[in-house]
């Protein structure tokens, strides 16, 4: 078998968590080799990301939505916020609030850009942070 491993002190034999297959290994070890070791944790790290990917994914499309108003000289002006949300813009996304530095003003923040909404919800302004 390609996956034996022996050890002094006698062999253990063992099956991975991984697949199930028999292997002799240490007394500790649970999986054949570092491969089924990381497919293992990646599985198990995958379901309890699955919860969360609808939420990443509207993060991810908003911060794209914002990449593409830089492109398109769209930043540091008062834009309406409908032409976002037909592109997937999402202003309720988890976000951090910070401060202005000049007027004090309140934006949310996500990544490299700062959003902040008009008083009546219809206009939106962002701008990009500098690093």
């Amino acid at each position: 078998m390609a996956h034996e491993i022996l050890q002094l002190g006698g062999p253990h034999l063992k099956a991975c968590k991984c697949c199930g297959l028999e292997f002799y290994g240490r007394r500790n070890q649970k999986f054949i080799d570092t491969t089924h070791k990381a497919n293992y944790n990646n599985q198990k790290n995958a379901v309890k990301r699955e919860k969360l990917s609808p939420v990443f994914k509207k993060m991810a499309t908003s911060y794209y939505v914002m990449e593409n108003c830089q492109r398109r000289d769209m930043l540091d002006r008062w834009i309406h916020i409908t032409d976002l949300i037909k592109e997937g813009f999402d202003a309720n996304i988890p976000t951090n609030l910070i401060k202005s530095k000049t007027d004090g003003k309140q934006f949310y923040k996500l990544l490299d850009y700062a959003f902040r909404l008009s008083e009546d919800g219809t206009k939106i302004i962002i701008h990009q942070l500098k690093s």
